[in-house]
C-alpha cells in the first residue's frame, strides 16, 4: 500500500503505473468538520489498483491534499482514517 495526499494532477503522471482501465474506488468521505459544520469541500480518500510488482498487488491510497500531506484532516479524524486504511490491509 502507498499512501499519498496529492492533487490528482501531479498523479497524473504516474498512470502507467495503475492497471490498466481501473478507477479510482472512494473509500471514505468526511463531509462535516470537528465541529459537526458542512466542509465546502469534503474530504475524500480513494484508492485505485496498481500494476502487479513481484507477484504483489499494490493499491495506491491518496487523500484529500492541502499544504501538507492529509492536512485538512483534523488530528482526531486522522486515527479514524488510518482504521479505515487497515481494514483495505487484511
Amino acid at each position: 500500500m502507498i499512501i499519498g495526499s496529492v492533487g490528482i494532477v501531479h498523479i497524473k503522471p504516474l498512470e502507467g503505473l495503475f492497471v490498466e482501465g481501473g478507477s479510482w474506488e472512494e473509500v471514505a468521505i468526511f463531509q462535516t468538520a470537528r465541529s459537526g459544520a458542512l466542509l465546502r469541500a469534503p474530504l475524500r480518500v480513494n484508492k485505485r489498483e496498481m500494476r502487479p510488482v513481484g507477484g504483489h498487488q499494490p493499491i495506491f491510497i491518496n487523500g484529500s491534499a492541502a499544504n501538507t500531506p492529509f492536512g485538512r484532516f483534523s488530528t482526531e479524524r486522522k486515527p479514524e482514517t488510518g482504521s479505515i486504511l487497515k481494514k483495505l490491509l487484511r
